[in-house]
C-alpha cells in the first residue's frame, strides 16, 4: 500500500485505523510518501496511521527565516462578523510569530492598502492596533493586492516567503496564473482561503496551485481563525522545508541496491521527520535529516519517504533513471514476502467447539484448492487420533469438533495427509489449553440489564454512597409494646426491696 501526500482529515480516522491493522495485524506493507499536506494540524500528527510509521512528523526547531503577508478582503460584503473574525484570525496568526519573523497586512477592496508595513515582529501591540482600525467598503479586486504582496516580498532575502489571501467574493478578471507563477519562481508561496458560497472558489484554488500553497474553503467565517492558526503553525515550524536537498545513503539495504544516489538530482523539498528508536534510517539529506526510514511493526513493515512522489519536490527525480528502480525495490522491501509455499494453521475454541483452520496459498499468493489435509490430535479424550479437514472456502480447510469431556489440560494438533511438506514445516504443530468451564468464567457485568432494572423500578444505577442511605423525604414507623420492659423493671425493684428488708447488711451498705 502506497499513500502519497495525503492529509489525515482526508483519510479519516476509520481509514487510518484500518491501515494500522492492515500492517500491524495482517502483515501488510505500507510506504508513506510525504508532501505539503503531511505536516500540520490536519496532517498525521498523533494519528493511528502515524503510530504504524517508522518516523513521526515532528519539527526539531522553529523556522527563523520567515516573512508572512496576509491579504484580507475588506469589501462591503465582509462587513460585520466576517470582518471581525478575519481580524481575529490575523491577530491569532501574529501571536504565533517570533520577533525575527517579518509580518505585514494588506487590506483591499477595489484598491489595496498597506495596513501593517512589512517589518520584523518586535512591536505586536502596534500591529494589533493597526489591524483593529480598518473597516469594510468598496468592491472586491484581488489582483492589485496580490501584485502588491509580490512586490513587497520579491526582494526580501529570506528562504520562506508566504502570502495568505482571504476573500469572500468575485473579482475582476486578470492574468492571475502569470502572477502566481512569478511568485512561485521568486520562492513566494500563496495560500488562499475562500469564505462562503459567493467566493470564487475555482480561481482561489487555482491561485494556490500556481502559487505552490494550500487552498481552504470555509463555509462560514467561524472557521477562518482556526485555518489561519493551522497555516501559521505549519509555516513557523521547521517541519516543512522547500529547499534543494540531496539524498545520501546512510545504511545499505536491498531497497537501495544498484542505485547511485550521488548521480541523483536534488529534491526540491522535504518534511522533517523524527525516526523512532527501532527504525532503520536508509537515506538522509546533506544536513543528516532523515529522508527514508523503515521498520518492522507487528507482522508487517512500513517506510516513510520524507519527500513527495510528484512534480513538486520530486520533479527532477521523475526523469532520473534510478527513480523507477528505487521505488520498485522499496516496495518489494516492505511488501509481505511469500515463501516457496505459504500457509496459516490455527487452532482455537469457538462457541464450545475446537476449530482447526488451514489457509493454503501458492507461491504467487493464490489459493491452493483440492487438498486433502488430515488433522492429527492427541489429548482429546475419546476422539480418534486423526480426522479429515474439509474445504470451506477458497484455500481454506476446517475441522470442527465439540470440546470433549475427557480433554486433557493441553491438547496437541498437527497437519498430515495431502499437504505440501513446505506448508507442514511452515505451520508446525499447535497446542491448545483446555478451556475453563462456563460456570468458572469471569464475565463482565450486564450493565444494560442493570440500567433497565434500575430505570423500571425507580432506582438508581451505580449510586453514590450518599445516595444509598438517602431517605428522599420518606419516613416509616414501627409499633413496639413497651409493657414487658416496665414489668421486668418493677419486678427487679420489688426483689431489691425484699432483699433490703430481709438482709440487714444490705441496708447498712446503702445507708453507708
Amino acid at each position: 500500500m502506497i499513500v502519497s501526500d495525503t492529509r489525515g482529515d482526508q483519510l479519516g480516522a476509520q481509514r487510518m485505523e484500518a491501515l494500522e491493522r492492515y500492517v500491524r495485524d495482517f502483515g501488510g506493507g505500507l510506504v508513506y510518501a510525504a508532501g505539503v499536506n503531511s505536516y500540520g494540524e490536519s496532517g498525521l500528527r498523533d494519528s493511528a496511521l502515524e503510530r504504524v510509521l517508522p518516523a513521526t512528523f515532528e519539527a526539531q526547531e522553529k523556522r527563523r527565516d520567515l516573512a508572512l503577508v496576509i491579504a484580507l478582503d475588506r469589501s462591503y460584503s465582509m462587513k460585520g462578523r466576517k470582518l471581525d473574525l478575519a481580524k481575529a484570525a490575523t491577530l491569532g496568526a501574529l501571536q504565533l510569530l517570533e520577533e525575527e519573523h517579518r509580518f505585514a497586512v494588506i487590506t483591499f477592496d477595489s484598491q489595496p492598502e498597506i495596513t501593517v508595513p512589512l517589518a520584523p515582529v518586535r512591536s505586536k501591540r502596534k500591529a494589533e492596533d493597526l489591524i483593529s482600525r480598518f473597516t469594510a467598503s468598496g468592491q472586491t479586486n484581488i489582483y492589485p493586492a496580490l501584485q502588491m504582496a509580490y512586490r513587497m516580498l520579491v526582494d526580501v532575502p529570506l528562504k520562506a516567503k508566504h502570502v495568505i489571501l482571504l476573500s469572500d467574493g468575485d473579482t475582476q478578471p486578470a492574468d492571475f496564473q502569470r502572477l502566481a507563477r512569478r511568485m512561485g519562481d521568486a520562492n513566494i508561496t500563496v495560500t488562499t482561503v475562500a469564505i462562503g458560497a459567493e467566493a470564487d472558489k475555482t480561481l482561489l484554488e487555482n491561485i494556490s496551485t500556481w502559487g505552490k500553497g494550500r487552498f481552504y474553503y470555509a463555509e462560514s467565517a467561524e472557521a477562518v481563525p482556526q485555518i489561519f492558526l493551522q497555516e501559521t503553525k505549519r509555516l513557523v515550524n521547521e517541519g516543512l522545508r522547500e529547499e534543494p536537498v540531496g539524498a545520501v545513503v546512510k545504511r545499505k539495504a536491498e531497497a537501495l541496491r544498484g542505485i547511485d544516489f550521488a548521480q541523483a538530482p536534488k529534491l526540491k523539498g522535504f518534511v522533517s521527520t523524527k525516526p523512532r528508536t527501532r527504525a532503520e534510517v536508509y537515506l538522509v539529506t546533506g544536513t543528516d535529516a532523515a529522508l527514508l526510514t523503515r521498520w518492522q511493526v507487528g507482522l508487517g513493515k512500513a517506510a516513510v519517504f520524507g519527500s513527495d512522489l510528484k512534480n513538486r519536490w520530486a520533479a527532477d527525480w521523475l526523469a532520473w533513471p534510478g527513480y523507477q528502480k528505487f521505488w520498485s525495490q522499496l516496495v518489494r522491501e516492505v511488501m509481505r514476502r511469500t515463501t516457496r509455499e505459504e500457509g496459516q494453521f490455527t487452532v482455537a475454541v469457538e462457541n464450545g467447539e475446537v476449530v482447526a483452520r488451514l489457509v493454503a496459498l501458492t507461491p504467487e499468493g493464490g489459493f491452493r484448492n483440492g487438498l486433502a489435509p488430515q488433522l492429527r490430535m492427541s489429548g482429546m479424550g475419546d476422539l480418534p487420533g486423526a480426522a479429515p479437514m474439509r474445504q470451506t472456502a477458497p484455500g481454506t480447510y476446517e475441522l470442527r469438533v465439540a470440546v470433549p469431556e475427557g480433554m486433557q489440560p493441553r491438547a496437541r494438533f498437527e497437519l498430515a495427509g495431502d499437504v505440501p511438506a513446505a506448508i507442514k514445516a511452515l505451520t508446525g504443530p499447535r497446542e491448545l489449553v483446555r478451556p475453563m468451564p462456563e460456570e468458572f468464567r469471569l464475565r463482565s457485568p450486564d450493565t444494560a440489564m442493570l440500567k433497565t432494572l434500575a430505570s423500571q423500578t425507580g432506582g438508581v444505577y451505580a449510586p453514590r454512597p450518599e445516595e444509598v442511605f438517602a431517605s428522599y423525604g420518606e419516613t416509616s414507623a414501627i409499633r413496639a409494646a413497651l409493657w414487658p420492659c416496665f414489668v421486668l423493671a418493677g419486678l427487679a425493684l420489688y426483689l431489691l426491696d425484699l432483699a433490703i428488708r430481709r438482709a440487714p447488711w444490705i441496708r447498712r451498705l446503702f445507708e453507708g
